[in-house]
């Protein structure tokens, strides 16, 4: 059957270089990240003492070679299970996070598979990802 884009979920990385570390989004695969907007986030509420504020060019979407490293491939990125020798801090979209009930299917690590979760399951695995509401 069809899947509803709300619940096909895809996980955009973004490398800050300023600060050295990767920004993870899970978010639906209707809606784009505009990183004007996660700029402005993570100025506002991401940068703790001994970081630096974050300039525009320095938050870029990472490369394949920099999803490599995480651990997977371009087209393959799961919602979890990067690479621990590198910082990521893990974003979920209220979207995502507010659907109630049913399936949700992500990026399983490799180019060709998807994983299936409960919404509940899903919600188990991202409970420690920080809510941003993207527009």
């Amino acid at each position: 059957g069809i899947v509803d884009d709300k619940r096909m979920i895809k996980t955009i990385i973004l490398n800050e270089k300023q600060n050295k570390r990767f920004i993870a989004i899970v978010i639906s695969s209707d809606k784009r990240v505009n990183t004007s907007q996660v700029l402005n986030i993570l100025n506002e509420s991401y940068i703790s003492e001994g970081l630096k504020q974050i300039s525009k060019h320095n938050l870029k979407l990472a490369t394949e070679k920099e999803i490599l490293k995480l651990g997977f491939p371009i087209g393959g990125i799961a919602p979890f299970g990067f690479n621990p020798d590198y910082p990521v801090i893990k974003f979920i979209d209220s979207d995502v996070e507010e659907l109630k009930e049913g399936k949700i299917f992500t990026g399983a690590g490799n180019n060709v598979s998807t994983l299936e979760f409960s919404i509940n399951s899903f919600k188990e695995i991202t409970k420690d990802y920080h809510k941003i509401k993207l527009e």
